[in-house]
């Protein structure tokens, strides 16, 4: 698998420098914007670093043909799980605290509204999450969520919110890609 490492600009809003604490889960992600590439999304986090416009990053971005851009390095907090209140789950099983320090965001672009992804997407998000699990010594069945599943208000990813049986497809993909 091959990741373009485009890493953003240290700053308070999109990429902070902070280390994680350690890496308990995967959320994954949609973008907000159908038929945007990797890039753009990489760049509109970079645009963050003002302020103007909130927090928010993710770790990686998978495009809509399978390319993979690093923004931030899995040893640094990205800001992609923020919010006011937490599900039970966040609070009992990930931290009491905040959880970015203890994920690694993955947003996936996707071509249409919807927010259904591509095969290239899949595959390629497959591929990253296997080796991030891997990596970590996570349970792709336990340690792989959705942004939904962390602050229970946002329904992202779409189309797996919609389809709640996408998620556990992903998760045997990855499992089964890591010989589980």
């Amino acid at each position: 698998m091959k990741i373009e490492q485009h890493h953003l600009s240290i700053n308070p809003y999109s990429r902070s420098g902070k280390l994680l604490h350690e890496v308990k889960t995967i959320v994954m992600h949609w973008v907000g914007n159908a038929g945007s590439s990797a890039e753009t999304n990489r760049n509109f986090f970079e645009s963050r670093k003002d302020g103007k416009q909130g927090y928010g990053s993710a770790h990686y971005i998978v495009g809509i043909d399978g390319e993979v851009i690093e923004c931030i390095p899995t040893s640094e907090a990205a800001w992609h799980v923020g919010s006011k209140s937490y599900t039970v789950y966040t609070r009992s099983y990930l931290t009491d605290g905040n959880p970015n320090y203890c994920t690694i965001g993955i947003e996936m672009c996707h071509p249409r509204s919807e927010g259904a992804f591509t095969y290239a997407t899949l595959f390629a998000a497959c591929e990253l999450a296997g080796s991030i699990c891997e990596e970590h010594h996570l349970n792709p069945y336990r340690d792989i969520t959705t942004h939904k599943a962390i602050v229970g208000w946002k329904d992202c990813p779409k189309h797996w919110c919609e389809n709640p049986g996408e998620l556990q497809r992903f998760q045997r993909k990855v499992a089964g890609s890591m010989g589980l």
